[in-house]
């Protein structure tokens, strides 16, 4: 709500600076709390979520930015996920920091415009155009493009992040008991 309003308020370039900003700063938090007293209740917590992403950062050492960067840029995993455990496994707060307010610009540009079309509608009919509906078509197509041009890589991503799937492709997790029908 403060992103349609912050976008209402200041229009949606300024606005959109200031949301990630204040997103940048509020991961940061996130990230520097969680990295002096977060690992062992991370581990707790979520020790499969942690080891998986782990491996993964390990894996991607050479191209970590354009990963973390994958992470904020899509709905895969939940962004209190990325901003408690990159410390624990160890990705540079320099990379996250990037990755977080660059990867967050795109969705905040959206929110913030929506804010500014609010404030300066009279009816409904100043908010339902052509361009408006083709903005929101090219914003999902670049928003859902990364996930679906890797798709076995968002595949194991998901896997990762969210628990283990069945190689059936039903999206179950294991161990996750389902009554019978």
């Amino acid at each position: 709500w403060i992103s349609f309003l912050a976008g209402a308020v200041f229009g949606a370039p300024r606005a959109s600076a200031l949301i990630a900003l204040s997103i940048t700063l509020g991961g940061s938090v996130c990230f520097h709390t969680s990295s002096h007293l977060g690992g062992a209740l991370a581990e707790r917590v979520w020790p499969e979520k942690t080891a998986a992403f782990r491996a993964e950062v390990r894996r991607r050492r050479g191209s970590l930015l354009n990963f973390i960067l994958f992470l904020r840029l899509t709905p895969f995993v939940p962004n209190t996920v990325v901003n408690v455990l990159s410390p624990v496994v160890g990705v540079p707060y320099r990379v996250f920091a990037l990755a977080t307010g660059v990867g967050t610009l795109p969705q905040n540009f959206i929110t913030a415009a929506v804010g500014t079309r609010l404030a300066a509608a009279t009816s409904f009919a100043d908010l339902a155009d052509w361009r408006s509906a083709a903005f929101g078509v090219v914003a999902g197509v670049v928003a859902v493009a990364p996930a679906v041009m890797s798709g076995e890589e968002g595949k194991r991503l998901k896997a990762a992040m969210g628990g283990k799937t069945t190689g059936k492709g039903h999206g179950r997790r294991e161990g996750v008991r389902r009554s019978p029908r």
